[in-house]
């Protein structure tokens, strides 16, 4: 009788480790794809542009309205770490 008390503590305590364990690797795995999410989201826009401007004519990239000689950078308000 003990050893059946003993089996079916050991096996409780048993599991519960394993998925603590099994939580952690899942949360580890999470926070990466969470990290990388905006660099991948860039990487997208860009696959897309060059995808696009490489099936563009020379006059459409001379397009002075489509592709000017300036670059406008925004910011959300406070995002500068300050």
């Amino acid at each position: 009788m003990l050893s059946w008390i003993l089996w079916t503590v050991v096996m409780i305590i048993g599991n519960v480790i394993f998925m603590n364990f099994i939580i952690a690797v899942v949360n580890e795995s999470y926070e990466n794809c969470m990290n990388k999410k905006v660099a991948q989201s860039y990487k997208v826009k860009v696959d897309m542009i060059v995808e696009r401007e490489s099936i563009m004519t020379e006059s459409q990239r001379r397009n002075k309205e489509w592709f000017p000689n300036y670059i406008l950078l925004r910011r959300v308000a406070g995002s500068d770490g300050s």
